[in-house]
């Protein structure tokens, strides 16, 4: 059990935190915290653990209304990444620090070298005279090794100007936190949030670089690179895991204060060595002039779309793949890095694997690679809402026998590799087994049709300000606008909000006769599970509800709506598709099986028995298995799976 697991069992994350501390760590000011405590959003027990989850519902937009004033000023606040942290004295720490440099008016880059010089003298690697020297004359002490005094006269080389004695308070700080990246988390903690998410840099939480450097531990290797090293981290634990001389472990990153930092890291995780670390300033993605050969890269890089990265020389070299993401471009780096038969362990977002921008790599990588193991990490970043998996292949061409480990918690299973070319635009669908497989097999066997190029669709009307033009009450000249969250199945809710529908005063609308069509469904749009209803009433969708008229030959509307209700095509979305928004691309791909004129008579009558009240399901869904030709034992896959 690592210490950060010890740490959390401990009962450490609900420990009291003043309302500073929790200011800080979800990135608002103590005067929201006081506020938001006041109107009873927030309780008066504060902890960590309360933090992560509201810095969760922050960026979900779960506190939306309590986000409208946090981010105001949201790019210029910063807040402590507790999940990179090993020990709560650290997270204070480092928020205490961050406070100080806010509060002084002291320079980021200042600040960190003084608490360098700090950490050093308490490591024992230099020795003054006058405690104050460490600041007035930072290259006069005692040094027990050359290339640690080399490390900080080329940083202070790069300051401004050297740090005055007002940093003095930050030399008297307490740094004895052991397994800790501490220098790395005060950085982050200094950073803007704004600069972090838009330039991706959200460091990765100790235990799962840990696990992704253990997971080597004993493999024969010659030379570790971090391609995006930041301040060091995984280039910490491959030094002290994997038992590699301080030149094979290399790195490299383009923020040159994380790259001051790793180097210094570096060092003082091989006490023994007097050598220069083998990691750079540079941009990877910039410069592919840089070719060190490797056999093991462990990385977390950069997240989103970045368009320095995305006009760059990486960009114009892989100019066939469609995705924008730097992410993307970082893997093609890397495995071009890699020697014959070489080793990458990745940390991406979950919809890397099943989003139809990433078809064309997760092609190359499942024809050119071998897919070794995937696995899901959840949510990895606290306030950050999108899912993360760890990725890790093998530079070899995949024989036909390859297969790919899912790693999901204490259960693993195998996955043939080919497989996942089978799929359209070459999902990796983890959550199917074997018996799902064969089943969806079956399903998409029987003769049928799709949605694809045999239906009319719309968004719902993008106001531009909601605020302006939408009340709750209906007043004179305003009419009904479903939301999403309105739809439920088969029948639209009561609804809730009311508008003047002047289609030119709006963003974005559809064609008004795709609103005022005789017939029409409509669904949600952010959802995990399919959620039509039907609508005859020519009423009005906001933008998170959108539109469909299906025009599918032999099959009339409302059996069209039983299908896409029924617990078959829930089966299939969940396996298929295991997103949270209902996309247009995916609904093409479902497929709606030929029907006799019974069924199709039979169907209807259930769903006008819905439309009226009454409890049909469990007919529809008989219904369409039959017209599927499944077995019992289908029905109970199926049934295991939903429930």
């Amino acid at each position: 059990m690592s210490q950060l697991e010890l740490f959390i069992r401990n009962g450490d994350r609900e420990r009291a935190l003043s309302i500073d501390a929790f200011a800080s760590i979800i990135g608002v000011s103590a005067a929201t915290v006081r506020n938001w405590m006041r109107l009873g959003v927030l309780p008066a027990d504060l902890s960590i653990k309360r933090a992560d989850e509201v810095k969760r519902a922050l960026s979900t937009g779960e506190l939306n209304r309590l986000g409208k004033r946090a981010n105001k000023t949201k790019s210029k606040l910063s807040s402590v990444p507790t999940e990179y942290a090993v020990s709560q004295g650290a997270v204070e720490a480092a928020l205490s620090i961050a406070r100080t440099v806010g509060t002084n008016s002291l320079s980021i880059e200042n600040s960190l070298f003084v608490l360098a010089m700090r950490l050093l003298v308490l490591r024992k690697e230099v020795v003054f005279e006058k405690p104050e020297n460490a600041l007035v004359r930072p290259l006069d002490g005692t040094w027990r090794r050359a290339a640690v005094r080399h490390e900080m006269e080329a940083w202070l080389g790069t300051l401004n100007t050297a740090p005055s004695k007002r940093y003095f308070v930050l030399h008297q700080t307490d740094l004895t936190f052991e397994g800790e990246d501490f220098l790395g988390l005060t950085y982050q903690t200094m950073l803007h949030e704004g600069h972090k998410s838009s330039a991706g840099s959200y460091y990765t939480p100790t235990p799962i670089a840990r696990a992704a450097i253990e997971a080597y531990a004993g493999k024969p290797s010659s030379a570790f690179l971090d391609p995006c090293c930041g301040t060091g981290q995984y280039l910490l634990l491959a030094a002290n895991i994997l038992g590699l001389p301080i030149a094979a472990v290399q790195g490299c990153d383009r923020d040159p204060i994380a790259v001051r930092i790793a180097r210094l890291n570096v060092l003082l995780a091989y006490p023994l060595a007097d050598a220069t670390p083998n990691v750079e300033c540079r941009d990877v993605l910039q410069d592919l002039e840089y070719r060190p050969s490797v056999d093991l890269i462990a990385t977390n890089p950069p997240w989103g779309s970045e368009k320095n990265s995305r006009n760059g020389a990486a960009a114009q070299e892989y100019a066939w793949i469609n995705s924008s993401e730097t992410f993307v471009l970082f893997i093609m780096r890397c495995i071009g890095l890699l020697k014959d038969g070489g080793r990458l362990s990745f940390l991406l977002p979950e919809s890397f694997l099943n989003i139809r921008t990433h078809a064309s790599i997760r092609e190359f990588l499942l024809r050119e690679v071998t897919l070794k193991s995937i696995t899901p990490l959840g949510r990895a970043f606290s306030g950050v809402y999108t899912k993360a998996i760890r990725l890790d292949l093998e530079k070899t061409k995949p024989c036909r026998s390859a297969s790919v480990i899912i790693k999901d918690g204490a259960a693993t299973k195998s996955v043939e590799q080919k497989r996942f070319l089978q799929n359209s635009h070459f999902v990796v669908d983890l959550s199917v087994d074997e018996d799902d497989y064969f089943l969806l097999k079956k399903i998409f066997a029987r003769d049928h049709v799709t949605l694809k190029n045999q239906a009319l669709w719309a968004l719902g009307v993008v106001t531009g300000n909601n605020k302006a033009f939408l009340r709750d009450t209906p007043d004179k000249g305003r009419e009904p606008i479903f939301r999403g969250s309105d739809i439920e199945r088969y029948l639209l809710g009561t609804p809730r909000t009311f508008v003047e529908f002047v289609p030119e005063r709006f963003q974005q609308v559809a064609k008004p006769e795709l609103y005022r069509a005789e017939e029409k469904l409509v669904y949600r749009f952010i959802s995990s599970r399919l959620t039509f209803a039907y609508d005859d009433q020519k009423r009005l969708m906001l933008n998170s509800a959108n539109i469909l008229i299906p025009m599918l030959p032999g099959m009339r509307i409302k059996a069209a709506l039983a299908f896409l209700n029924s617990d078959v095509f829930q089966f299939i979305f969940s396996k298929k598709f295991s997103t949270h928004k209902v996309l247009r691309g995916d609904l093409e791909a479902l497929p709606f099986p030929t029907l006799s004129s019974s069924i199709q008579s039979k169907l209807e009558a259930c769903v006008d028995g819905l439309l009226r009240g009454k409890d049909q399901a469990p007919q529809v869904n008989d219904l369409v298995f039959e017209s599927f030709g499944l077995s019992d034992e289908d029905r109970q896959l199926i049934s295991a799976h939903l429930t």
